[in-house]
């Protein structure tokens, strides 16, 4: 009876602990509703109350959260963030024999995503929450870290994306060699590396909804299409399935992968010259032949064109300090350099200060 009892102690606190790990990992990648309702009502004050923040000249990697309340930056390898409304600075602490290799705001929450390198050229993963000036290693179900094992101190994190829906993230290390490899965590931040055809990978970007990867394929020059699937097998052990895909274009010329929206619409340029001279977009449910084929009116570099989370197309002009939207040829005028856009507004360095303009 003693037994039982122990047993059904033990089953008690197994779920408890394995009910607050969730919680925790839904804080990690998502805002909870309590987040939302507070965003929600303080949304018109945030922008009545947005101050131009001044930034130190040797600022580097300037980042704005999705609603513009925060921006971060590092400063002589310190991580950085401001509060826009009060001004407030704060400096994210590292572990000791540790610096800061990436960080990147949520896309619909303010909380950052972390990644630290250690002495033993690994990767830990953290969350920080600036509201409340707390910092949390990211683990798995049974409490350990997520980490990535470096094969060389050249080795580096080039690009994370991530979905809010489904908690899955992919991160691209990008080896001295020029070769990458791409890492998958799911929601209970269990990793895994994809096995692609080649380690010549380009821009990567995830489904939002789906999870699906997309990525550029450097070497065969396409777009493919990263399905994985958890099987279960008769013991109920889970096995993920990989299968990889090319997306096929009827169109001539390369293509680039330019992102996703958070309705997983994929944005692909058809490069000519080295200049994308159009745009293609839709959803990977429907044939690439039903995509929609947007003709720029003047050829422009990748690096100009900007896809937001709700799926608006802009051109930035940096010669003209411009942005336009690509499809009703709205243009912005701002002053500055341009940083990035966010919930509707163009972030710019100006005169050591983040101004911000409304988009029209």
């Amino acid at each position: 009876m003693n037994l039982l009892k122990k047993l059904l102690i033990w089953s008690i606190i197994a779920a408890i602990i394995e009910s607050g790990m969730f919680f925790y990992l839904d804080k990690a990648y998502s805002r909870t509703s309590s987040d939302y309702k507070e965003t929600k009502s303080t949304t018109k004050s945030e922008k009545k109350t947005y101050n131009e923040v001044k930034i130190p000249e040797n600022a580097e990697d300037i980042q704005v959260s999705f609603d513009g309340k925060y921006i971060s930056y590092c400063e002589n390898k310190e991580l950085k963030i401001v509060n826009t409304q009060d001004e407030k600075i704060q400096s994210v602490e590292t572990k000791e024999n540790a610096s800061i290799c990436y960080f990147k705001w949520m896309p619909d929450s303010n909380w950052i995503l972390i990644c630290e390198k250690d002495s033993r050229d690994r990767i830990n993963f953290y969350n920080y929450n600036p509201i409340k000036n707390s910092k949390n290693q990211l683990t798995d179900h049974d409490m350990k870290p997520l980490i990535i094992e470096l094969d060389s101190k050249n080795d580096k994190i080039e690009n994370i994306t991530l979905s809010t829906a489904s908690h899955v993230m992919y991160t691209k290390v990008l080896h001295k060699s020029g070769k990458s490899d791409i890492y998958r965590s799911n929601v209970m931040n269990q990793i895994e590396k994809i096995k692609t055809p080649n380690n010549e990978i380009g821009n990567i970007s995830i489904l939002n909804l789906a999870s699906n990867l997309v990525y550029e394929d450097k070497e065969e020059e396409e777009i493919k299409n990263v399905i994985v699937t958890v099987v279960k097998n008769k013991k109920g052990d889970e096995k993920t399935s990989t299968n990889i895909s090319s997306i096929d274009f009827e169109n001539n010329g390369k293509k680039v992968l330019l992102g996703t929206d958070t309705q997983d619409k994929v944005y692909i340029g058809v490069s000519e010259s080295g200049k994308i001279s159009s745009i293609l977009f839709g959803d990977l449910k429907n044939s690439a032949s039903e995509w929609k084929n947007l003709k720029l009116p003047e050829v422009t570099d990748k690096s100009n064109i900007v896809i937001t989370n709700s799926g608006n197309i802009y051109i930035k002009n940096q010669s003209k300090n411009s942005v336009k939207n690509a499809v009703t040829n709205a243009e912005t005028q701002y002053t500055g350099n341009f940083i990035e856009i966010q919930d509707k507004y163009i972030y710019a360095l100006s005169n050591g200060k983040v101004t911000r303009t409304a988009l029209k």
